[in-house]
This record gives structure tokens, sequence and C-alpha cells, in this order.
């Protein structure tokens, strides 16, 4: 997901990533930063007791690449949803046909409610 794609392709992509994770033979791809590799590498380690959470969530909250996150307003809700994630919603949602826009299936009909806490209560 950090290089925008699936994270493991397609069922025999998958597989040999399984293989790869379980034999800690996984290759991170270079220009990925120096704490995401660390936590990928951490979260993926084979020895269960060594992994990254195995002593509880906050190893994982106070890892480096979390380095400014609110965990407390993140809980509370109360952290604005990135400008980021809001416009790659947006361009998805004008590039869908009019007829599913407008669905009643849609979660947002308005791109403002997506700055409220509320804006995934339905989904």
């Amino acid at each position: 997901m950090l290089q925008a794609e699936m994270p493991f392709g397609s069922w025999r992509e998958s597989e040999l990533t399984f293989a790869r994770i379980v034999k800690g033979q996984l290759t991170l791809p270079q220009h990925f930063s120096i704490e995401a590799v660390d936590l990928i590498t951490k979260l993926l380690e084979v020895d269960e007791s060594a992994r990254l959470g195995s002593q509880g969530t906050d190893s994982v909250k106070a890892h480096p690449w979390f380095d400014g996150i609110d965990w407390k307003g993140l809980a509370e809700r109360a952290v604005p949803v990135p400008h980021d994630i809001i416009s790659r919603i947006k361009a998805h949602m004008d590039s869908r046909p009019v007829d599913i826009v407008t669905s009643t299936h849609s979660p947002v009909g308005d791109i403002e409610k997506l700055n409220t806490p509320e804006w995934f209560e339905d989904w």
C-alpha cells in the first residue's frame, strides 16, 4: 500500500510472498523509508515472541514510523481526514457514472462530510 498497489498481487504472487515472509526473506523496495522498512520487518518477524506488537499495541504505536500520530485524537474521532484521502475519494467518486455516485449505497454524498468524525459510521 505504500507503493499504491495491492500488497500481494495475484494468488500466485501471494503464495510466493507468504513463503518469503515465513522464511524471513522478504525484500522491500529501496525507496521505502528506513522507518517503514523497520516497521514492516518487525511486524513480519518470524519469531512470534520477538515480533513487534507481541508485547501489546503500545509497542506498535511507539514505533518511529508513527511519530506525530495523535492516537488519543484518533480514538476520540477528533482528527480530521487527511486531504490526500479526501482528494483520492473525490477523484474516485468523480470518475464513477452518475447513477452510481448518487446511489443510496454511497456513504458520502458530500465531500465535506469526510471531515466529520461520523463520515464512516454507516460503512
